[in-house]
């Protein structure tokens, strides 16, 4: 259930609320077997999910409650990082909030400020190795700022950063390095692994987008299926691959690297995320070689 409370202070809490067995609302099941104060909400926060979570920073937040930075639990492979996330306790530690977001009256999102603050910093080093051996294919010229963006044809919200990259890509400010999946629909590997075999990629990509139904989410590039490679399809499930092993479950995501390191933005990113991104790319000035098997076409 989503629940948007208009609170005091100008601040707006926006929750997905569910039983406690659930885990986004836990209430103490015996107050009385549970010290008071700190020990008593890290006591409360280990039980809620099982001992199973590292609890990794304590932080004064909004609206009273105390913040809590910590690793979640989650199966390992060796190309997932550490999945962190902010959660909160009530100021009388009965109460556990997950999956959160508390935005201020600026519209910024408190628990997302939080977790970048305190939380330590996750490095996609080993995913963004795994791209850049993967198959892809470039838009933009070389020599400038690149990113990997995994992409599914199908997604509506990759469509968006295609259309929000144009003005980047075409003014020689950074290039994509499209990294096609096939998650979201049925139709949606043979749309990649099209869009990978055809004579120009980014020429079948830019059909795909600018011909993209919005209204029941299609890409607009289409191939019979027994004109797909089957090599194009073999290619697109080792991208399915690094996306499940990443821990990535939705598209679009992107890599890049900065001067710590390796990030990713995970979702679509504003115009402002973009330019951060691609600022930190140029800061970070990454060789620009080709360990992948890229269509470069």
């Amino acid at each position: 259930m989503t629940v948007n409370l208009r609170l005091a202070l100008g601040l707006t809490l926006s929750m997905c609320m569910v039983a406690a067995t659930g885990g986004s609302l836990v209430t103490v099941r015996d107050a009385g077997s549970i010290k008071h104060g700190a020990d008593r909400a890290v006591t409360l926060i280990k039980a809620e999910f099982h001992e199973q979570v590292i609890i990794i920073k304590r932080f004064d937040g909004p609206l009273n409650l105390t913040g809590y930075v910590v690793e979640l639990p989650q199966p390992q492979t060796p190309l997932k990082p550490p999945l962190y996330s902010v959660i909160y306790t009530d100021p009388t530690n009965s109460y556990v909030l997950a999956g959160v977001g508390i935005f201020d009256k600026d519209g910024r999102n408190q628990t997302r400020l939080a977790l970048e603050k305190y939380a330590p910093h996750t490095d996609y080093s080993a995913v963004y190795t795994a791209a850049a051996h993967g198959t892809y294919f470039k838009e933009g010229r070389s020599g400038v700022p690149f990113i990997y963006a995994f992409f599914d044809a199908n997604c509506i919200f990759c469509n968006k950063l295609w259309l929000e990259t144009r003005g980047l890509v075409r003014d020689g400010r950074l290039q994509i390095r499209w990294v096609p999946v096939g998650i979201i629909k049925r139709d949606s590997e043979d749309k990649a692994a099209g869009i990978l075999a055809a004579r120009d990629p980014v020429a079948a990509l830019a059909v795909d987008e600018t011909d993209f139904d919005h209204v029941h989410e299609e890409g607009g590039f289409s191939l019979a299926h027994d004109k797909i490679p089957p090599a194009a399809v073999k290619e697109v499930r080792a991208n399915d691959k690094i996306m499940r092993e990443a821990g990535f479950y939705g598209t679009p995501v992107l890599l890049y690297k900065t001067r710590d390191g390796v990030d990713a933005k995970l979702g679509l990113p504003s115009n402002q995320d973009l330019e951060r991104i691609r600022l930190s790319v140029k800061s970070a000035n990454p060789r620009d070689d080709n360990l992948a098997r890229s269509l470069n076409r």
